[in-house]
C-alpha cells in the first residue's frame, strides 16, 4: 500500500469545454492533475496493470464547497500513468470531504492499494 499527501486547495474536475472549433480540460484542472502525477510519481508509485483500492480524504476550508465527485474525477484522472494505467482498474473507492484545520491543512491524502 502506498500513501501520499498533495498539499493546496483540492481542484474538482471541471467540465470539458469548446473553444477554436475543439473541446479542451481546463487549464486549471490539468495543472491539478498534473500535480497529483508529479506528487504519485515522487511518493514512489509506479503504474501497475494490477486491480487497485483507492482512498481518498479531501481536506477543505469549507466542504460543501465542491461535489464529492468531481473531486476524485480530479485524482482518478491525475493518477493515470503514475498509479495504474486506466482508472477502470480502480475496483475499491472510498472519498470523503473533511474540514481542514490546523493538524490538517487543505489537500488530499491518498492510499492507493492492492485488492486480494
Amino acid at each position: 500500500m502506498t500513501s501520499m499527501f498533495v498539499a493546496g486547495l483540492p481542484i474538482p474536475k471541471a467540465r470539458p469545454r469548446l473553444g477554436r472549433g475543439r473541446v479542451y480540460t481546463p487549464a486549471r484542472t490539468r495543472d491539478y492533475q498534473r500535480a497529483i502525477w508529479a506528487s504519485a510519481l515522487a511518493a514512489g508509485m509506479r503504474p501497475t496493470r494490477e486491480l487497485v483500492s483507492v482512498d481518498l480524504v479531501f481536506y477543505l476550508s469549507t466542504p460543501t464547497r465542491c461535489d464529492l465527485d468531481n473531486l476524485v474525477k480530479a485524482v482518478l484522472d491525475g493518477l493515470k500513468g503514475a498509479a495504474y494505467h486506466d482508472d477502470r482498474q480502480v475496483v475499491r473507492l472510498t472519498a470523503e470531504k473533511r474540514r481542514a484545520d490546523r493538524a490538517h491543512p487543505p489537500g488530499v491524502h491518498v492510499q492507493i492499494g492492492g485488492v486480494a
